[in-house]
């Protein structure tokens, strides 16, 4: 590990590896480029070397890059960092970030920069569907201060993308993404390819393993699940959308396993086995209309 130069402490001394960005973020970049400086962990194993040939665009959330700075101090130090000291250091982060695409990545592929409000999400759901809210004052002030952070950079840097609830692009292109709210990732139809790059983790994630992105029922084997709107809906996330009932939640598990469903199973197939598992007319009305 880092010594304690990178303890935390404060903004300019926050956890760091392989580039002078943020811990999490620093980790997923160290599956793409060279490390410039020593890494937080020299044991750790890379999973995979992401080949940017395969990729026209990188998108990037800018909530994500916040909360990433935010995890990478103490609590006592991300509390009394400004939003204008984040805005600048996040500044910071996105010029490091593009001279990497630029020089190691042959600028091969495009960072793209994004925030994305959410604004309209309530408004589009039915009310049985709840949206986590902050319970802590912690939570409070952390949503806060990230609300300011982003307002400042949308004032400040004309290069980030301004979005509702959807991403939208001009000309399909493949990319991968950033990002650590899984609603983002419904917007995969606006993209010729699109993958994801955890934080943290560093892996590299098709569509086709986004089933880990909703909140976990009990034990239960939830591979089998495709991942789309109506089953985001329903089981919820850990970031955003509070799960539903937990046995609407284990009959559909059920249903998945008994009818052999797979990450590839469409929703046409899906919503027939659910009417013939589940029997309830206003429930299957109600999945319908997500």
């Amino acid at each position: 590990m880092l010594d304690n130069l990178y303890d935390g402490s404060s903004l300019s001394s926050r956890q760091v590896s392989g580039f002078p960005i943020s811990l999490p973020t620093g980790l997923s970049l160290e599956s793409i480029f060279p490390r410039r400086i020593a890494p937080y962990d020299p044991d750790r194993k890379i999973p995979q070397v992401i080949d940017l040939a395969n990729y026209q665009e990188c998108w990037i959330s800018l909530s994500t890059l916040f909360r990433n700075m935010v995890s990478s101090m103490t609590t006592e130090a991300a509390a009394r960092t400004t939003a204008q000291e984040y805005r600048d250091e996040i500044e910071t982060e996105i010029d490091v970030i593009n001279g990497l695409f630029m020089n190691e990545g042959n600028n091969l592929c495009k960072p793209r920069y994004y925030i994305c409000s959410y604004k309209s999400l309530k408004g589009s759901i039915p009310a049985q569907i709840l949206l986590r809210e902050d319970k802590t004052d912690g939570q409070r002030a952390y949503t806060k201060k990230h609300d300011e952070v982003m307002k400042l950079l949308l004032k400040t840097n004309d290069v980030v993308m301004d979005f509702d609830m959807e991403l939208k692009t001009n000309a399909k292109p493949s990319a991968f993404i950033l990002t650590h709210r899984p609603w983002d990732l419904l917007s995969h139809r606006n993209f010729s390819k699109l993958d994801l790059l955890e934080s943290n983790t560093g892996r590299l994630k098709t569509k086709y393993s986004w089933n880990t992105k909703y909140y976990p029922v009990g034990s239960s084997d939830m591979s089998v699940l495709p991942f789309n709107r109506k089953l985001l809906l329903l089981f919820g996330d850990r970031v955003q959308i509070h799960p539903s009932d937990m046995k609407l939640r284990r009959a559909i598990v059920e249903t998945a396993h008994k009818y052999k469903w797979s990450a590839l199973t469409g929703e046409q197939k899906m919503m027939m086995d659910l009417q013939i598992s589940i029997n309830e007319p206003f429930v299957i009305e109600f999945i319908s209309k997500l």
